[in-house]
């Protein structure tokens, strides 16, 4: 099978599997929540943001755009990017790798 095809396969059926979605995004707070507070600051969330955007826009952003990721994801403004908020995050980056990989299936 096409890699392409199977990523796109694999992605399509995470974001559809609630269950499976939020035992990885589980997963990858609690990998992230380095001092265990069950709250990401700037400085945890900044190796998950980073990665993200190597991963899916291609490009490693600067402290300054990752400050601005940050705060944006931020929704209550608490200076934490608590589970939800994390789950949203990584939701619209799986969502956005999908959407590219359902391009490239196009050619």
């Amino acid at each position: 099978m096409d890699p392409v095809q199977m990523a796109y396969d694999m992605l399509d059926s995470l974001l559809k599997d609630e269950v499976g979605f939020t035992k990885l995004v589980d997963a990858l707070f609690e990998g992230a929540d380095k001092n265990k507070d069950k709250t990401l600051s700037l400085d945890e969330m900044e190796d998950t943001i980073k990665s993200a955007c190597v991963g899916v826009l291609k490009v490693t952003p600067t402290k300054e755009v990752v400050k601005e990721i940050f705060e944006k994801l931020d929704l209550d403004k608490s200076k934490t990017i608590d589970k939800k908020e994390y789950a949203n995050f990584w939701r619209h980056a799986f969502e956005k790798q999908k959407d590219e990989l359902a391009e490239k299936l196009k050619k």
